[in-house]
């Protein structure tokens, strides 16, 4: 998964941050998921349903967290990878989605979980 970094966050990353950040692109880069399969992930918090979705506009940015610390390595930080993109479903709606890429790996499927993680997402829902 390719991660970039945002122009706002070039204002408010450090040079004592870049270490960091270099690294978990590297780790992000090997990972075997694309951002859109993170993002399908998303949808079905999002909507509450496990239907396919198409994803659009998919893209992953560093970003900073205040709810994590060192979560990528020991000296991460608050660092986390945010993705956002488009989910459409012409059954169930259209989802404007961003996440933290650190509450999507929380996932386990249950209700009352899924329901905490749904509570840390940008969810900007278009429905049929």
């Amino acid at each position: 998964m390719k991660i970039r970094i945002p122009s706002e966050m070039k204002k408010v990353l450090t040079v004592a941050e870049m270490p960091a950040v270099r690294e978990i692109q590297r780790q992000e880069a090997e990972d075997t998921f694309t951002v859109a399969e993170y993002l399908q992930m998303a949808a079905h918090v999002a909507s509450r349903d496990n239907s396919s979705f198409q994803i659009y506009d998919a893209s992953a940015g560093i970003a900073k967290n205040g709810r994590i610390r060192d979560y990528y390595s020991d000296d991460s930080g608050s660092l986390d990878v945010w993705l956002e993109g488009l989910a459409f479903n012409p059954y169930v709606g259209a989802f404007l989605i961003g996440v933290y890429l650190s509450d999507l790996q929380q996932v386990t499927g249950k209700e009352s979980n899924d329901s905490q993680v749904r509570d840390h997402m940008f969810i900007r829902e278009y429905l049929p």
